[in-house]
Formats: structure tokens, C-alpha cells, sequence
């Protein structure tokens, strides 16, 4: 039974206040016919703001409801409006896109009353959508501040764990490595433990490499730069990756012509540059070309390393850089994690190309500087004169490692473990050369100086630490920082240096 004449004019009369009520709004008021299209019975004025079309276009049928709806949203919106009338529901809503008059593309939020008349049968479709294009763009913004932010909160999480983890990790590998060190000197070159002592060496060196990886995700990381030859360093990291490549990769390098000096840590340029070459292998496992190129200005040197291999689509490229994120199975996803962070920490940028089966490029930004010239390999540790020692170490491995390499090139060593122990010593021996951790329980290497410093002693001092950052040290020609985890060499040479006239 179709609804009377009065009933007809009476909805009319409500739907003309409603026009009157939402002429100027967001909210637009429909009622349309149940039929094909959804043919529209009356609309409110304010229609043509929303979707472009005018009032009249939608009551002289010239656009149905229908027409305006989004082409992959059609099919949905209309199961739902047929699952809900045949459910019997009275009001249900809905979200979907429809197509501006111009083109654009808005979101509605649909608010619809299923009219019935007496026999049950659907009728009518009334209510009101609302324009939600900018809550939603407002609430797409919000969510990825909130997912930004609680990237940012696992990042320092990530930092702190890693920071304490490397303080206890570093003093493991230089007790290790230290003796490994040792050893190697006691060992002849055709020993038959030769091998299993670079193996040893090896692995030592691969627990710094993660420590290493694990703080440059975290942007905790020490660096040190100073101006380095670009092109030098990726020439020579390629030397140390060609066993790796393959013979399936073919390597095209694009160095530039102009000087390519960036201030930067080297041996954390070889990891980015390690990173990324093995990362352009492992898109090409059928082979392919990996081109290397530079280009350099006034303000950055910018290194692209680009591949021809599967390549990424733009949702997993906008991922790469996320840690532990991988698309390769037994991947860590921390290879270009710690990319970011060490070109980051370096005051520099990426950007990332990529195409679906046509490769990637990736580009890094460095500070430009000017040639410095220091020389990039420092010599070898020279024997210092004899000296007393006073050695400072809480980790009792190290304190005797460091005491018998430094016994064995003839120096007097006086071990303690902690600041009490070591201002004791000073009572009963004529001090030289102070060799310090920096942090220790019950007052580190800054405190013992300290103390020193008012007692009239001015000798130097050889601060060690296997912290991530440490306080503001007193730092000089006569004041030196060793980090650990370090080898025999290393701590030779700091003390060479410190000894000298």
C-alpha cells in the first residue's frame, strides 16, 4: 500500500523545515526512492556544496543517488543497504566516498531511516550524510602522529636497552678480544690454531658490529668524524664486498668528477655504505647491475646506490627504514634501521626510489666539507718509555689483561678496583700515567681525577669507557678517551701518545 497523499505532503512539509535548517551546513537531508539508482524524492538545498550537483539535477532525476557513489565503494554501500532493509532495521549508518561534480573525492558519513508502509514493505530511504572528508584526513593525521610517536617512544626504549647492554657487552669483548690479541703473539703462523683464532677474532669483531648496529638504530651511537674522501671509501668498501656480490651483480660506479668531502665517522660510512650495497644484492637474485654514483656541491655530497631488481611497492618502501621491519625471510631489519640512524646522527638525509620490477634507489646526503690532512691510517704504536701506571678498572678481566700487556712493555703497573683502592696507591707510589674507567661503583674515573687534581697531581690521564655517552670529560693532548671495546694496538698507541716528552 503506498503511502497517502497526506502522508506525502507531510514528509514534504518536514523535509522543507529540514532544508531550511541545514541550507548553510555540512549536514545534507535525502529522501530517495527504493528502486534501481535510488532516485532522489527530495533533497536540502546545500547538496550542490557537497557534491556539486544541484538540488533540482537530483529531484528531476537527471542524477540518481547512485550516480554519485564511488565506483569501488557502489557494490558495498548497496549490499549494505539491502542486508539492512531486509533485517528490518529502522535506522543504520554507513561510510563510503562519493564523486564530486568536479572530480574530487569526498567521505560521507550516512545516517538512513528505512520507511515502511503498512504492509512492511520498503519504501523509502530518509536521513541525512555528512560531509567527513576532513574529520577523516584530521583523524589519518592522528593516527600516524600517534604511530610516529609510539615509534619514537620504542626507538629510546630500544636506545636505553641498548646503551646499558653495550657498557656490559663491550667489557665482555675487550677482555675477549684483548686476549685474543695476547694469544696471537704466542702463536706461530703455521700453528694449526691459527684458524681457530680468527674465527675467534672474527666473531669478537662481528659483537661490536651489532652493538654498533643496535646503537645506531637508537641514534646512541659515539661518532667521530672528520672529512673523508668519498669516492676512496666506497672504492675500498667495494674491495672488502666483492667476494659477497657475486658474479651474477655487475658493479658501474658513477663517481664524480669534483672533490667528494663529507664530514663524517668513517668506518660508520663503510657500515651505510656496507648496508646498502648488500641490501641492492639482495633485490637481484637473479642478477642485475648495482651502480654506485656521487655528486657533490658547496653542502652535500649525495651517494645513490641504485639496483635493477624486484624493487617495492610504495607502502613497503615507506617501511624500510623501520626496525626489524624485512621483506627477506631470516632478515634482521636492522641493516637499513641502522642506515637512518647513523646518516642521521650524521646531520644528513635519505630519499628512496622504487618501482615493482624495476629497481631501487636510494640516496644519502652527507655535510660537504674540506679535505683534511690528517692521514686517514695512523701509525704504528711506537714503544713509550717505562712508567708507572696506575690502572683503574671495576672489571677485574680487563684490569689484568690491560696489566699484563702493559707489564710486558716494561712498565710498572699498579691495579685497583675502584676510587678508594687507587687514592690509597697514590700514597705509596710516584705516579706517571693514570689509566681510568670512567664509570665505576662508588665514584668513577671523573671523581679519582678530581681528587688528584687537589692533591697538586698533573700528570695524564687515559680515561676508559665502554658507556655510550659519558659526562663532560676533561679531554686534551694529555687527557685521552679509549673506548672499548679496544685492542692491544689501541691501547699501545694512547699510551705512546700520552707518555711522549
Amino acid at each position: 500500500m503506498s503511502p497517502t497523499d497526506d502522508e506525502v505532503r507531510a514528509a514534504r512539509q518536514v523535509l522543507e523545515r529540514d532544508r531550511l535548517l541545514f541550507a548553510e551546513g555540512p549536514v545534507v537531508v535525502f529522501r530517495w526512492v527504493n528502486a534501481p539508482g535510488w532516485p532522489v524524492e527530495s533533497v536540502s538545498t546545500n547538496v550542490e556544496q557537497v557534491f556539486g550537483h544541484p538540488a533540482d539535477a537530483f529531484v528531476e532525476g537527471r542524477v540518481a543517488y547512485a550516480d554519485t557513489i564511488h565506483p569501488e565503494d557502489l557494490e558495498r554501500v548497496t549490499t549494505e543497504v539491502t542486508a539492512h532493509g531486509q533485517s528490518g532495521v529502522a535506522h543504520f549508518e554507513q561510510e563510503y566516498r562519493i564523486v564530486h561534480r568536479e572530480g574530487g573525492v569526498r567521505w560521507l558519513r550516512d545516517h538512513t531511516q528505512a520507511i515502511r508502509d503498512a504492509t512492511g514493505n520498503l519504501t523509502h530511504f530518509q536521513g541525512y550524510v555528512l560531509d567527513a572528508t576532513e574529520w577523516r584526513a584530521t583523524a589519518t593525521t592522528l593516527r600516524e602522529r600517534e604511530q610516529q610517536l609510539a615509534d619514537t617512544r620504542r626507538i629510546e626504549s630500544l636506545g636505553r636497552l641498548a646503551g646499558g647492554v653495550a657498557h656490559d657487552f663491550n667489557n665482555l669483548l675487550t677482555a675477549i678480544g684483548g686476549h685474543l690479541d695476547l694469544l696471537a703473539v704466542h702463536l706461530t703462523a703455521d700453528h694449526p690454531g691459527r684458524a681457530s683464532l680468527a674465527t675467534a677474532r672474527r666473531t669478537v669483531h662481528r659483537g661490536a658490529a651489532l652493538t654498533s648496529q643496535l646503537l645506531a638504530v637508537s641514534r646512541r651511537q659515539h661518532l667521530a668524524p672528520r672529512a673523508v674522501e668519498v669516492n676512496r671509501a666506497i672504492r675500498e668498501t667495494l674491495d672488502l664486498l666483492s667476494p659477497l656480490l657475486g658474479d651474477h651483480v655487475r658493479v658501474a660506479l658513477a663517481l664524480g668528477t669534483r672533490p667528494a668531502v663529507a664530514r663524517v665517522d668513517p668506518t660508520q660510512l663503510q657500515q651505510v655504505l656496507m648496508n646498502l650495497t648488500l641490501n641492492a644484492r639482495d633485490a637481484m637474485p637473479n642478477g642485475g647491475t648495482l651502480q654506485i654514483a656521487t655528486r657533490s656541491d658547496r653542502q652535500f655530497v649525495t651517494i645513490t646506490v641504485s639496483d635493477t631488481g624486484v624493487g617495492m611497492e610504495s607502502a613497503v618502501a615507506a617501511r624500510i627504514f623501520e626496525p626489524f621491519y624485512s621483506t627477506r625471510e631470516g632478515g634482521t631489519g636492522l641493516g637499513l634501521a641502522t642506515v637512518q640512524g647513523i646518516v642521521e646522527q650524521s646531520h644528513g638525509s635519505l630519499r628512496v626510489q622504487s618501482t615493482p620490477g624495476q629497481g631501487t634507489s636510494i640516496e644519502v646526503d652527507l655535510p660537504a666539507t674540506i679535505a683534511d690532512p690528517t692521514p686517514s691510517n695512523p701509525p704504528p704504536p711506537v714503544r713509550a718509555r717505562s712508567a708507572r701506571i696506575l690502572l683503574v678498572e671495576d672489571h677485574a678481566d680487563i684490569r689484568e689483561l690491560m696489566i699484563d700487556v702493559l707489564t710486558g712493555e716494561g712498565h710498572e703497573v699498579v691495579g685497583a678496583s675502584n676510587v678508594g683502592a687507587a687514592l690509597e696507591a697514590t700514597t705509596r707510589f710516584a705516579l706517571e700515567l693514570l689509566i681510568t674507567d670512567v664509570s665505576m661503583p662508588g665514584g668513577g674515573g671523573v671523581e679519582l681525577l678530581a681528587s688528584l687534581d687537589a692533591s697538586g697531581w698533573r700528570g695524564p690521564v687515559l680515561f676508559v669507557s665502554g658507556h655510550v655517552r659519558e659526562l663532560q670529560l676533561p679531554l686534551g693532548p694529555k687527557r685521552q678517551l679509549l673506548r672499548k671495546p679496544f685492542g692491544v694496538d689501541r691501547l699501545l698507541r694512547h699510551v705512546s701518545a700520552l707518555l711522549e716528552p
